[in-house]
């Protein structure tokens, strides 16, 4: 399944948008972090989605955050729960309305959940650590 991570709640309608216009048929299921306001119901864009049939009952909340169609632990079992309980074709991640704050250098904190989402592992000195490596290493340390 497609999953687009979009780093800030307001542009949940332009993925939409731009998702339908490529295939009107595909059912897309909203995976919201709690990043921002916690309550699914506080998002006017989420009930005007709703309304104008773009979104339909396919909305995930994860962690903290609640009010959606389905409600998971995190961003994995909400994904596999818009894939496999609300059939869904392509799935957006991106956090709850409401965040206005920033990080260093400026970047919005919903980019974090792309960076989780992205973020890669190999096994070195005995144990997992994060690395820019594309695979998987063996025990011996990094790219052995």
């Amino acid at each position: 399944m497609p999953v687009v991570v979009a780093d800030l709640h307001s542009a949940l309608p332009a993925v939409l948008a731009g998702v339908l216009a490529d295939r009107p048929d595909a059912r897309v299921a909203y995976v919201m972090t709690d990043g921002g306001a916690l309550p699914l119901a506080f998002s006017r864009t989420v009930a005007g989605l709703r309304s104008a049939g773009w979104l339909g009952g396919r909305t995930v909340t994860v962690g903290q955050a609640f009010g959606g169609d389905l409600e998971c632990v995190n961003v994995h079992s909400g994904l596999l729960a818009a894939r496999h309980v609300l059939e869904a074709d392509i799935a957006v991640v991106a956090q709850g309305p409401g965040n206005l704050g920033t990080e260093r250098l400026g970047v919005s904190p919903g980019w974090r959940a792309a960076k989780r989402s992205t973020r890669r592992r190999c096994w070195a000195d005995g144990r997992w650590r994060r690395c820019a490596c594309r695979r998987r290493t063996s025990g011996r340390g990094i790219g052995g």
